[in-house]
């Protein structure tokens, strides 16, 4: 966790630790991580995702055009609420509604348009095409991230908590693949403890 803005980064993909800045209790939300335009800048600066120039570029137009930061920061919510749709089925080895796997796809196609591959080195790699006035560039990499993760490898590590209070999804790297919460020091000492609770329970009668 980081101690200055709260994020946690118990995912493994950018995608998982975007769909992470929520919990997603039951049927509602709960710890909104992403509360204000400069939290999603934090949390892309954090992630690796922007620059610290970008990140101050962007906190700038935020402030000079207010309106669009909102609408930005809808816009990231509406996506992490389509990411966890599609990356919850896809932990339970589902396939995702036909509505929500045409509005990823739709995400995918804006965010293309401005992927790129460049050299780097003795080899090649991927970049983004700087957008100093898109204040939601920080979701195309999200995106992306989402995408190369469904369509390799790493797919069946994806894991989803089993904690009812929690919904968070990861990848799952550890030795015989047996993880079973999203952070054993929160979600899996609280689930213990609620077990051990009604076990004691049931053991004393009503």
């Amino acid at each position: 966790m980081s101690e200055q803005s709260g994020f946690e980064w118990v995912g493994g993909a950018p995608c998982l630790d975007f769909h992470n800045t929520v919990t997603w209790a039951g049927e509602g939300m709960v710890n909104e991580r992403l509360a204000s335009y400069q939290d999603l800048v934090a949390w892309g600066r954090e992630a690796g995702l922007l620059s610290q120039g970008a990140a101050e570029r962007l906190a700038r137009a935020a402030r000079e055009q207010p309106e669009a930061a909102e609408r930005s920061l809808r816009q990231a919510h509406q996506l992490r609420d389509l990411l966890h749709e599609v990356l919850i089925a896809a932990a339970a080895g589902r396939r995702p509604e036909a509505r929500a796997l045409a509005a990823f796809n739709d995400r995918l196609t804006g965010a293309l348009t401005r992927l790129r591959a460049e050299p780097a080195g003795a080899g090649w790699t991927w970049s983004w095409e700087p957008a100093e006035r898109d204040l939601s560039q920080v979701l195309g990499p999200v995106v992306w991230s989402a995408a190369q993760l469904l369509t390799g490898e790493d797919r069946t590590w994806l894991k989803a908590c089993v904690s009812d209070e929690c919904g968070w999804v990861f990848l799952d790297r550890s030795r015989n693949h047996a993880r079973r919460w999203c952070d054993m020091k929160s979600c899996g000492n609280s689930e213990k403890a609620r077990r051990h609770y009604h076990r004691v329970r049931s053991r004393r009668g009503p």
